[in-house]
């Protein structure tokens, strides 16, 4: 029993405590500097400038500021001077949901090259490293001799794999690429029209389908595209009609937007109606879909290129 309170006893130990020292604000004085931006130089000017103010006026100027040691303020006021200043961007009120819409990234690319080098290892003679300090020896360079790449076509063999031995590999691999990029952008080019859906198709599949293959909501819903749209516009017309408009800027903003809302319901139907979508490279259909949907369901426009044990 003695034991178990021993395993069960509240663990207490005493942190050793800051001293706080109150002052009554109301009969003290508070000191304020316009700050035009908030780099680490202007800052410190403006400390500056403060302590000089307060000095000249026969206050006490203050003398406990929290801030860090004096080398740790020197490295800030050299990372401030040395980059440019940014600012924390929080999202506005109506626009902080964030929902997958970019459906596009979804559809798989058709065209995938994959690629891999074989190096001659040259060993590297070099002076040994101090013991007393952590070192990187480097003892072997690589030197490219030869590659081999496969492209891999979603529909189809495209071509056989592409073998090279010989001089300047790194070179030749780079203009093979730039060849097969433009061979492929040919293909990405010609826009191959639907084939004529069959009577199973038409009636089975197209005809009774109620959900949109792309988004996967039902074709008399919103697409996320779209609510998301409808969402922010209305949330910054709400948003500025909170306030007493007075500018003349936030009344055009507010104009804007209602204009905005008007085209999107005008075009609402039009974007939601039910359409056939099909695979503009071999003319396949794929399935029923939003208009919009559609339309934005288009092949990535880049070629990835995936290598063995590649890094850097």
């Amino acid at each position: 029993m003695i034991l178990a309170k021993e395993f069960h006893k509240p663990v207490r130990k005493r942190f050793p405590k800051r001293r706080i020292y109150t002052k009554d604000t109301f009969s003290k004085f508070s000191w304020a500097f316009e700050l035009n931006n908030k780099d680490g130089i202007s800052v410190s000017k403006a400390f500056e400038k403060i302590i000089e103010r307060a000095k000249s006026q026969k206050h006490q100027a203050p003398k406990l500021l929290h801030v860090d040691k004096e080398n740790k303020l020197n490295d800030h006021k050299y990372y401030c001077a040395n980059n440019k200043a940014a600012k924390i961007v929080l999202p506005e009120s109506y626009n902080k949901t964030l929902e997958f819409e970019k459906y596009n990234n979804s559809l798989r690319a058709p065209f995938v090259i994959y690629a891999d080098f074989e190096a001659t290892l040259q060993p590297i003679y070099t002076c040994k490293p101090s013991d007393k300090e952590a070192f990187t020896n480097c003892y072997q360079k690589h030197i490219p001799n030869n590659f081999c790449y496969y492209i891999k076509y979603s529909n189809d063999d495209y071509k056989p794999p592409v073998e090279y031995s010989g001089s300047n590999v790194t070179q030749e691999f780079f203009e093979c690429m730039k060849n097969e990029e433009k061979a492929i952008s040919k293909i990405y080019g010609k826009i191959v029209p639907m084939e004529k859906l069959n009577a199973e198709q038409l009636n089975k599949h197209y005809n009774k389908s109620d959900k949109c293959h792309i988004c996967e909501r039902y074709l008399l819903e919103l697409p996320p595209m779209l609510e998301k749209k409808f969402k922010i516009i209305k949330g910054v017309i709400e948003y500025y009609k909170q306030f007493k408009i007075v500018e003349n800027d936030d009344v055009k903003k507010l104009k804007l937007y209602k204009n905005k809302l008007k085209n999107e319901l005008k075009n609402k139907n039009k974007n939601m109606r039910k359409v056939r979508n099909h695979d503009h490279l071999t003319g396949i259909y794929r399935g029923a879909a939003h208009s919009i949907c559609n339309l934005n369901y288009q092949n990535p426009r880049f070629i990835p290129i995936v290598f063995h044990n590649l890094s850097g």
